[in-house]
């Protein structure tokens, strides 16, 4: 039996199954121009007033604005920029100058922003801010870089909204240790948009106080000072309170020790087993003897079997649950997994700590019944060849396709072939399902499916989509 996808147009589509028969903030624009202040520019400071157990007191002079004339996809737009500022990059959004910096805090710190006084005004502008670009990757159909570059884009939504989805004018993007020192990171957004009436609100002052939520006995000065050795200068240039966050420095009480996900504990007992096909294994009192598992001295009751963090039951042979002796064995179905990296997974035996989790038994006794002439059977038709990490397909979001049928302007096709065994005469119809994915595709795609030559499915369908088809009934005398 053969079945054929043909594909019209330039596009490319994949074809993953085919079933027959059923936060980094980046801090920018800063020198150090002493332990309390770091310069902007000339005329730009922000500056640490004063520093206690449970405050920092901080202001902010904005230094003055530039606006550009720009052109974006076309449309006349204004670029704004305030030399030593980044600016936010949310595809398709105004691009709006912000500024970051770090400060040490104490370890017990739960900080929080309050601004005790502020300057602000209002300025219409004439023409919108410019959007930021949108970054676009190319990863061609066999998962390969090609390039990458920026695209001009508008986000009309943004731009339609009567008000900027405002940002506070400073924030706390971030809090953490960076080895003994614990640090907080601030980001002042002092200008404000409104893309509906082109206004500018500008925070030309700000005093801001960060409150450290903290005891005077739980933020202490430390008598010892922590040094980080070949960390010293990075944590130098980045804190803008360096030597007063110094004092605050505590050493980790503990070490983490780090194991791989699924992994039992140390303390327990456990027996590792590694398999890549999916079925019934067997481990016999033979095997795990020899592995050096106590098997004449423990309770089999207590054999407990785990994948992932999971318990799987099962089967234990023998006449006594109480006692494991030469010639029984432990059985149970194991699964490979499916990785773009292996298809080992790992199983986990141990004993002792609790009785397990056993398979249901039933009764497999045949009754009294009729012999059928025919039965349906599902023959499912799937190769991994290539994998994409960025197309996901299916109700299981699988990363792994047979293949890809490519045409720039002819029609192109992939063969798959199978062969049916002791096809009944005469037999129900059967029905074929099937699942294709898009790559790209130009206008759009379509797709007609053909089994044994005969036409089973024709579609068009959009770019980007994956299509999944199911025939009516098909006659089984289909040549």
């Amino acid at each position: 039996m053969n079945a054929k996808v043909f594909k019209h147009t330039m596009a490319v589509i994949l074809i993953p199954i085919i079933v027959v028969i059923s936060v980094t903030l980046v801090l920018v624009g800063v020198s150090r121009a002493s332990d309390s202040t770091r310069r902007i520019e000339n005329d730009a400071t922000l500056q640490i007033l004063d520093t206690s157990a449970n405050k920092i007191l901080l202001v902010f002079e904005l230094p003055e604005i530039s606006l550009e004339h720009d052109v974006v996809d076309g449309k006349d737009c204004q670029r704004i920029s305030v030399e030593g500022f980044a600016v936010t990059d949310h595809p398709g959004q105004a691009q709006i100058p912000i500024l970051g910096t770090t400060l040490g805090i104490p370890q017990n710190a739960i900080p929080k922003i309050v601004i005790l006084e502020s300057e602000i005004n209002e300025t219409r502008i004439q023409l919108p801010i410019c959007p930021a670009p949108k970054p676009v990757v190319d990863i061609d159909v066999d998962g390969n870089f090609t390039d990458s570059r920026v695209q001009e884009y508008w986000d009309l939504e943004f731009y339609k909204s009567s008000t900027n989805p405002n940002m506070p004018y400073v924030e706390i993007v971030e809090t953490g240790n960076i080895r003994s020192q614990r640090v907080a990171q601030l980001r002042f957004q002092p200008i404000q948009y409104d893309p509906i009436n082109n206004k500018l609100t500008v925070a030309k002052h700000l005093l801001v106080e960060l409150q450290l939520g903290t005891t005077e006995e739980g933020s202490a000065h430390s008598d010892i000072t922590i040094e980080e050795g070949a960390f010293e200068s990075t944590l130098k240039a980045l804190l803008l309170n360096y030597e007063a966050a110094r004092k605050w420095r505590v050493e980790p009480e503990s070490k983490i020790s780090l194991r791989t996900e699924g992994e039992p504990i140390e303390s327990n007992p456990f027996y590792k087993i590694m398999l890549d096909q999916d079925g019934i294994y067997e481990l016999t009192y033979s095997e795990l003897n020899l592995a050096g598992i106590p098997v004449a001295s423990l309770n089999p009751r207590t054999f407990q079997l785990f994948n992932q963090n999971q318990e799987v039951a099962i089967y234990v042979t023998g006449n006594d649950p109480d006692t494991f002796v030469s010639g029984e064995a432990i059985l149970f179905y194991g699964e490979k997994i499916n990785t773009k990296f292996t298809d080992t997974n790992v199983y986990w035996l141990t004993w002792g700590i609790e009785n397990g989790l056993r398979m249901d038994e039933v009764n497999g006794t045949p009754g009294i019944g009729t012999t059928d002439d025919y039965f349906l059977r599902t023959t499912h038709l799937e190769e991994d060849h290539n994998y994409q990490s960025s197309r996901p397909s299916g109700p299981d979001f699988d990363h792994w396709y047979w293949g890809y049928v490519y045409s720039s302007s002819s029609t192109e096709a992939m063969t798959v072939t199978t062969q049916l065994d002791h096809i009944a005469n005469p037999a129900p119809d059967i029905v074929v399902r099937g699942l294709l994915r898009s790559f790209s595709g130009e206008p759009q795609h379509r797709s007609r499916i053909y089994l044994n030559g005969h036409p089973i499915d024709d579609e068009t369908w959009l770019n980007g989509d994956e299509y999944s088809f199911e025939t009516p009934p098909i006659p089984q005398s289909f040549p």
